[in-house]
């Protein structure tokens, strides 16, 4: 391969990267044809390539999974069920749906500090509330936010129906965690977002209607 062709496989692999990130088409069909054609890549072998090539060359830390409720769930049965799904897999190989969450947690993923910009994404992953779809909508996205120096949080609410106040207790309780920990993880208290994918939106917009002052 020529070093046109390496420089043109690289500099399309961040397009692609947005694309995935915001479904927003940002190159026209004739483009893709002639870089489908000349470079024989597809878009996840270049999400690929971008996600392993940020995640190393930021030096991103590794995540840290703790329990929401630790002192008020130790009784409570744990009977997760976990489906690594064959499509949409990321660059470890996964893409994992987990039904039945009765222990709730966050894995926190923290950006180098020398990077940090002092912001914290909480993520609510979809799944139709009896499922968390917790690596494409969740840890991927908390590993793209540590290569813009965002410390990605994704939290693994307990799953049933609709509207359970459950889901909203452990969002609450997710935000208060992370801003007691804000000092120990460099972050700003009053600079915490919180995004969601499809039910995970509908449990982050609860919460802006539904928020206390704690």
């Amino acid at each position: 391969m020529s070093n046109s062709i390496i420089c043109c496989t690289f500099a399309i692999i961040p397009v692609l990267a947005v694309e995935y990130m915001l479904g927003v088409p940002l190159l026209n069909n004739k483009m893709v044809s002639f870089i489908k054609t000349t470079l024989h890549i597809k878009s996840r072998v270049a999400l690929f390539l971008f996600f392993y090539i940020a995640f190393h060359i930021t030096g991103a830390k590794s995540q840290e999974t703790e329990l929401l409720w630790p002192n008020d769930m130790q009784g409570s049965k744990d009977n997760e069920q976990v489906v690594n799904r064959d499509v949409d897999l990321n660059e470890f190989g996964l893409n994992r749906s987990i039904s039945k969450v009765s222990k709730p947690t966050i894995t926190t993923y923290l950006p180098p500090v020398e990077s940090s910009t002092g912001i914290a994404v909480i993520i609510c992953p979809g799944g139709g509330f009896s499922r968390v779809v917790i690596d494409k909508e969740g840890n991927d996205v908390a590993r793209w936010l540590n290569t813009i120096g965002i410390t990605g949080i994704v939290l693994k609410y307990r799953t049933g129906k609709k509207g359970d106040t459950m889901q909203l207790a452990d969002v609450k309780r997710a935000i208060r965690i992370v801003r007691s920990r804000a000092k120990e993880w460099n972050i700003h208290p009053n600079k915490i977002g919180l995004i969601g994918f499809s039910a995970g939106g509908y449990i982050a917009a609860s919460l802006a209607t539904n928020y206390d002052e704690g």
